[in-house]
């Protein structure tokens, strides 16, 4: 019965040693260790993935329209605006990447079953 309830939840957290297939194929998360520990590190990094993707979407479009405009009064040759979009692509892949060398807490058990990445 837990499946249908986190199917119909915003946020379905499934805990993998205790809990049956078809739930955790139903969850949006599944930890893979028994400690709950593990929750308020992912809803950290949660957050700041949350904030690179609108950090991301914001700097693309803005640059792109700034382009754009500059293109069609002429004031930008098509190899610049290439060039622009290409280092555009660069930058968000970039800023995307800031993730990786976020911070990584291990368990107090010492133990290697969950991490931040």
């Amino acid at each position: 019965n837990d499946a249908p309830t986190l199917a119909a939840a915003d946020l379905g957290i499934a805990v993998a040693s205790v809990g049956n297939d078809t739930a955790m194929e139903h969850a949006d998360v599944v930890l893979v260790a028994d400690d709950l520990r593990a929750l308020p590190n992912f809803l950290a990094l949660c957050r700041r993935t949350a904030a690179v993707i609108r950090q991301n979407i914001f700097f693309a479009v803005g640059i792109k329209i700034g382009f754009m405009t500059l293109a069609l009064v002429g004031m930008l040759p098509l190899w610049a605006a290439v060039l622009g979009d290409v280092g555009t692509t660069v930058l968000v892949t970039l800023n995307g990447m800031r993730l990786l060398a976020s911070p990584v807490k291990r368990s107090q058990r010492g133990d290697e079953a969950w991490t931040s990445r």
